[in-house]
């Protein structure tokens, strides 16, 4: 059978690796506390998935995705949910005042109201998970529970600004939820994303990080997937953005632990450094370490 890319909607698409399930499941009840064996129909195994033609890789099956209930449990950890992040900043930092702003996966207004606080903007949200949606029509902003591709068909062209962040990585109809973001965007408007950046660090050396496994993710975003984009979708690229290294000790970490797993001496070496030491040492070269998430512009033609 052929598997089709979610972005182009061609069968050149090949194999990763095959991923345990009871590993996965294992790994979410330790470190979430969260039992997700239903949202895997019974399956065994899961595929990791390539789009040769833009590098992206996704999960297969395709319908392995959490629900609402899933998203609130993921809220109550107040781990998930944050009041400020990189992307917030530099989301706003591209977008001019008195434009018409509608942010995809809003929940409780966190952004938008940063957003505001900044920026003289009409806002509208769209959001899936509905206590989300309470909290933030509870704050008085305008968000409603709805699909982009729904919204879309009432909303075409109605929008200077659409923006998703830390959205698609959670979607599995690239080639649906892209085309309706454009479609509610008037000729020359703005499409900002920011995802989990799955080159850096935290992710070169560890497939089985348990919120970047589907039922959370269902594909992996770096550079060249997302400079590929507009060779399928009528927008062109205008920025690419990575987050400069903030979480020093985690980076830290992960280095110590892929060194072990190799049996690498260095990485008995490192653990006799002080994290005084190396916290002051990263903090000087943050700018030169790829962090978490990337952030792109892309300007609808």
């Amino acid at each position: 059978m052929e598997i089709l890319s979610p972005i182009t909607g061609s069968a050149n698409t090949s194999l990763v690796l095959e991923m345990d399930v009871a590993r996965i499941v294992s790994l979410y009840k330790k470190e979430q506390d969260l039992d997700v064996t239903r949202y895997f129909n019974g399956r065994k195994t899961i595929e990791l998935r390539i789009c040769n033609d833009t590098g992206y890789r996704f999960y297969y099956p395709m319908d392995i995705y959490g629900d609402d209930v899933f998203y609130q449990h993921l809220q109550k950890t107040g781990l998930y949910y944050l009041k400020e992040k990189w992307e917030y900043d530099k989301a706003i930092s591209l977008i001019k005042n008195d434009q018409k702003v509608l942010e995809i996966g809003s929940g409780a207004g966190f952004f938008m109201r940063k957003l505001k606080e900044q920026r003289r903007s009409s806002l509208s949200g769209l959001e899936l998970n509905t206590h989300q949606v309470r909290e933030a029509q509870n704050e008085g902003f305008d968000v409603i529970n709805s699909t982009i591709e729904d919204f879309a068909r009432t909303n075409a062209g109605a929008f200077d600004v659409v923006v998703f962040l830390q959205v698609l990585e959670h979607v599995p109809d690239i080639r649906s939820f892209i085309s309706a973001s454009l479609q509610a965007l008037r000729p020359g408007g703005q499409m900002i994303i920011c995802v989990p950046y799955n080159n850096p660090y935290l992710y070169r050396h560890d497939l089985y990080h348990t919120l970047n496994l589907p039922p959370h993710h269902a594909g992996l975003w770096d550079k060249r997937s997302f400079r590929q984009l507009p060779v399928y979708f009528p927008m062109k690229l205008n920025g690419v953005y990575i987050e400069p290294l903030s979480d020093y000790k985690k980076w830290y970490q992960v280095q110590q632990e892929n060194l072990k797993e190799r049996n690498n001496p260095l990485n008995r070496l490192m653990s006799l450094v002080p994290p005084m030491i190396y916290k002051n040492f990263l903090r000087l070269m943050r700018h030169m370490v790829e962090g978490r998430n990337i952030l792109v512009e892309y300007i609808k033609n």
